[in-house]
């Protein structure tokens, strides 16, 4: 670790480089409190200062992962500050630190091969952001990363996103003291998502790695679907590592395999993960572990989470690890997390599909549902499931009294501070 004084931007010597805000004297920024040409930097990340594609300049680094790089940056001109992705797989490249050129790392093997591995996953990056601004057209969609511009450069490939200030609801849950929220305030956070997530899925495209960390509550109280994982899950198919690319508790059994059958249903198990987590604070075993014996708990087993039947029989729905029993889609988790009795209809048309299909109706599954439910497996598929019950009429008067727009709120006003 060192501190990097670059000078490679003319005019930048008002511009922390820190967090690219100007200020009024080079020896302490007022803003976020750092000497604004001092800044802490560390290989192989590109250096506060550096100057990207001839507009952007680079300032602090704001993560890695196995796969990229993402730093703060300033598009120069327009004075807006970005978020910049810098597609860096660790394990294939290094970076020469006197030209910013990152280079395919020989290995003993073949060294063809991871050429041909690095290229593969750089166009599968090139196409995360290809699809991301296909997802916000005609207009911008508020639940999903904006991409402005991509390019290649350097050896490698950028990302251009919208930089937001925030928290991911990784980070909000370890802020809170129980590490949970209430079923008011999951709801609120996971209700925008399946919004983004049906667009994506409307466009032809998935997500592959939703979980809590790519989820992110802005300042602004904005819920926003990060980080798309086109190309780890293509890395990994073709470099046999599949498994190690993917997240254990969020990621359904068929994202284990190639030949897996993928579709939304993949993503409505990373969504449905992901409001488990939000609930009891445990992360749900992982898909294998779950198909060796391990027994997934319903969220409502735990002595200290308090939520509606219907919640706790759609989260269970949505990480069924048999993808044909699974809730199908996003728009259908979304009904079942708050219409009242939708959760048994969806259920009950997932189960005339697969019989239909020729699959092996598990009546098993269905004993949680009201009796004239179930009775309705054997009738025609386009009939209205009716019925539910007093309890169900009574959760429906629940939601029909409850908005999730001032759980949303409280969310960020409450805890203001993580921010």
């Amino acid at each position: 670790m060192e501190q990097s004084e670059s000078k490679t931007v003319a005019g930048a010597s008002f511009r922390c480089l820190n967090c690219l805000l100007s200020t009024p004297n080079s020896f302490k920024c007022v803003h976020c409190g750092s000497h604004p040409q001092k800044v802490v930097w560390e290989y192989p990340h590109l250096k506060p200062g550096t100057l990207l594609h001839g507009r952007y300049i680079i300032g602090r680094t704001l993560g890695q992962g196995g796969f990229a790089i993402t730093y703060l940056g300033l598009q120069e001109g327009l004075n807006r500050r970005v978020a910049i992705k810098e597609y860096y797989p660790a394990e294939l490249a290094d970076r020469e630190e006197s030209t910013h050129t990152v280079q395919v790392r020989r290995s003993l093997g073949n060294a063809t091969d991871n050429q041909e591995f690095y290229r593969h996953g750089l166009d599968r990056f090139l196409e995360e952001g290809r699809n991301i601004v296909q997802c916000h057209q005609p207009r911008p969609h508020p639940n999903l990363v904006q991409v402005t511009d991509y390019f290649e450069e350097n050896g490698t490939a950028y990302l251009v996103m919208d930089y937001v200030e925030g928290v991911s609801l990784e980070e909000f849950l370890k802020s809170q003291p129980s590490g949970r929220l209430d079923e008011r305030e999951a709801l609120a956070i996971i209700m925008p998502l399946l919004d983004g997530l049906g667009m994506v899925h409307a466009r032809g495209f998935m997500h592959r790695d939703v979980k809590p960390a790519n989820v992110y509550i802005s300042k602004d109280n904005e819920i926003i679907l990060l980080d798309f994982g086109a190309a780890r899950q293509s890395f990994g198919r073709e470099r046999n590592t599949l498994t190690v690319m993917l997240t254990p508790g969020y990621a359904p059994p068929e994202q284990y395999t190639e030949s897996g059958d993928q579709g939304p249903w993949s993503d409505v198990y990373g969504a449905a993960a992901t409001l488990y987590k939000a609930l009891p604070a445990e992360t749900p075993p992982s898909a294998m572990a779950r198909l060796s014996g391990t027994v997934l708990p319903a969220p409502n087993s735990f002595a200290e989470v308090r939520i509606n039947g219907r919640l706790n029989r759609a989260v269970m729905a949505g990480l069924a690890l048999d993808r044909k029993e699974r809730i199908q889609s996003a728009s259908a988790f979304k009904d079942a997390l708050q219409r009242p009795n939708k959760i048994n209809q969806i259920l009950v048309t997932t189960h005339l599909a697969q019989k239909e299909s020729g699959g092996r109706v598990n009546f098993g599954k269905l004993r949680r549902l009201s009796p004239v439910a179930v009775q309705r497996i054997h009738q025609p598929f386009h009939r209205p499931v009716a019925g539910g019950g007093r309890h169900a009429r009574e959760e429906g008067r629940q939601a029909g009294n409850q908005g999730f727009g001032a759980a949303g709120k409280r969310i960020v006003q409450r805890h203001a501070a993580v921010f």
